[in-house]
Formats: structure tokens, C-alpha cells, sequence
């Protein structure tokens, strides 16, 4: 596993990050959870947090380290080190960062209960319907088995089409 950190300023960089993620650059899900820290980073009063690397492919997520964290042994897992506390699952550390941060607030606003709502529900049909139609393409493409994109096609338009109509409309 390779560690790489980012923060907001100089002396957050020479400070012990508050955050810690673990993520494979080509998991999808690791995707929101990185990109959340990278601009909550970018704020002066944001987080410092650095990024392990985890190579899933070669079983990087059976290291004794995140096995200790998460007992899925999965990525993304997100480690709080001021609260000493750790957390799985790409929705759940989107969640937790937001609401930990005052700067996240705006994207989730937890007193617009019709908002979270509809946030919420976007963030699920995520997991539930549009990555399974992604992944049988992705997987693919890293050298897993080609038996599993036979109803691709038909999978991913349907998904897609959900994603336009619940989603992305404007009506």
C-alpha cells in the first residue's frame, strides 16, 4: 500500500492528516470518497487527509492494517484519527464526511429533509442499480470473466434511462 497526502495548507501537510482513506484509483467506489476529501481539502478551513493505495487485484485488501479496520476487507475505508474510528462503505463515509464538516453542509443539508431525501436516494440507486450495470463492463476490462456482460447492454440502458428520468429531468 503507497500513502500519498493532500491538505489545505502547509501546516496541515506537516500535521498527522485528520483522514485517512483507503482506495483503489480504479474502484468506483473509492471515486466519491476521494473526490469529496480532495475538495473539502481545498477549502482553508478544510481537512488534511491522505490516500493509501490499496492494489485489490493482487489482494492488497487482506493487508493485516485494513483488515484491522474493516471487517469487510473491502474499499473505500475511511479512518478518523481524531476520533479514532473507522468507517466503510462509500455512501456511509460520503455521509459522515459531510456531516463532520461545515463546509459540506451545503451538500447535505441535513435540516432540508426533502433535499436529503433525494440525495439519499440518489446515492442508493448509485450502489443499487447504475454500478452493478458499470461493473460487468469495468469488470471486463480488468480481465475478469467475460460471461458476465451477456445482458450488459439491455442493463445499462435501462439503468441509464432510470437515471434520466428520476434524477436528471427537470420536469
Amino acid at each position: 500500500m503507497t500513502a500519498k497526502t493532500r491538505s489545505s495548507s502547509q501546516e496541515k501537510q506537516d500535521a498527522t492528516p485528520r483522514y485517512r482513506l483507503y482506495a483503489a484509483p480504479y474502484s468506483v467506489n473509492s471515486h466519491g470518497p476521494w473526490m469529496l476529501l480532495e475538495w473539502l481539502a481545498r477549502h482553508p478551513e478544510g481537512e488534511s487527509f491522505e490516500i493509501i493505495e490499496v492494489d485489490i487485484i493482487n489482494a492488497g485488501q487482506l493487508q493485516p492494517e485494513l483488515m484491522s479496520l474493516n471487517p469487510n476487507h473491502s474499499v473505500p475505508t475511511l479512518f478518523d484519527t481524531h476520533r479514532e474510528k473507522a468507517i466503510w462503505e462509500s455512501n456511509g463515509i460520503l455521509r459522515y464526511l459531510v456531516n463532520q464538516s461545515g463546509i459540506g453542509k451545503d451538500l447535505y443539508p441535513v435540516d432540508e429533509h426533502i433535499q436529503v431525501a433525494a440525495i439519499d436516494a440518489a446515492l442508493e440507486f448509485r450502489m443499487d442499480v447504475l454500478y452493478p450495470a458499470i461493473e460487468d463492463f469495468a469488470y471486463v476490462a480488468l480481465g475478469f470473466s467475460r460471461e458476465r456482460v451477456a445482458g450488459a447492454p439491455r442493463v445499462m440502458a435501462r439503468a441509464l434511462g432510470q437515471l434520466c428520468e428520476g434524477f436528471l429531468s427537470t420536469g
